[in-house]
């Protein structure tokens, strides 16, 4: 079955949202981040760029008022719970940054998988959209490693060899957006692995989400094209 032309339209790619948040997640997150890590003088970089993931996911939702107000906030207040914990040397401050981003990728993801299904014309930026949530999702894990890990030190065991690459320690930074990722499409190359009870579980359940999630999307973006096809033919 040939791809529907309507699919690839570019008044239908220009009038989306989700194009230019998934470019930028590909782009920062497998494509920088991976370069600069080895450039200590570059992690002011990193920072930065994730900022601008931030921005965009923003952006991905700013046709909501309450949506756009809710994500602009909670950045505003994780952002800079992790500069005054970085400055202060509180884990305190670090644990409620990291539950802010919890909740922002949570909130986006959730956010833009309703626009996602609920939209009432099958485009290309709904294929984008959907990427979109199952990137957000492993980022979102991420962090939940991140505060698993400023709560309970030690709840993942590195590998000594990944741990050197890293500088010595289990950052909240690449190290647990690699795991996630790992993690969430099954692979689990074993280099990191959950010690305690909570990361156990936690590992266990993205394991769960990220197949199922793909299973159910594949479906519904078969059913979609499908049915708009059909709709254009008659």
């Amino acid at each position: 079955m040939p791809f529907p032309k309507f699919v690839l339209s570019m008044d239908n790619l220009k009038a989306g949202r989700f194009a230019p948040l998934l470019s930028t997640l590909v782009l920062v997150l497998f494509v920088l981040h991976p370069l600069l890590r080895p450039f200590p003088l570059m992690a002011l970089t990193i920072d930065i760029t994730f900022i601008v993931v931030l921005v965009a996911a923003c952006y991905a939702v700013a046709d909501s008022h309450r949506a756009l107000i809710v994500s602009v906030l909670t950045v505003l207040f994780a952002v800079a719970c992790g500069v005054l914990g970085t400055l202060y040397d509180s884990t305190a401050l670090h644990i409620i940054s990291d539950l802010l981003t919890v909740f922002f990728f949570g909130y986006i993801a959730l956010t833009i998988l309703d626009r996602v299904l609920n939209t009432k014309s099958f485009t290309l930026d709904s294929i984008f959209g959907a990427v979109c949530v199952y990137i957000l999702i492993g980022v979102m894990w991420a962090f939940i490693y991140s505060l698993i890990e400023e709560v309970s030190p030690g709840s993942f065991s590195v590998s000594s060899a990944l741990e050197g690459s890293a500088g010595g320690a289990v950052r909240p930074g690449e190290l647990f957006i690699y795991y996630s990722f790992v993690t969430l499409t099954t692979l689990g190359y074993g280099d990191i692995s959950p010690v305690s009870g909570i990361a156990r579980m936690m590992a266990s359940l993205e394991a769960i989400v990220g197949p199922m999630f793909v299973a159910i999307l594949v479906a519904w973006l078969v059913s979609e094209a499908a049915s708009t096809m059909s709709s254009s033919e008659q």
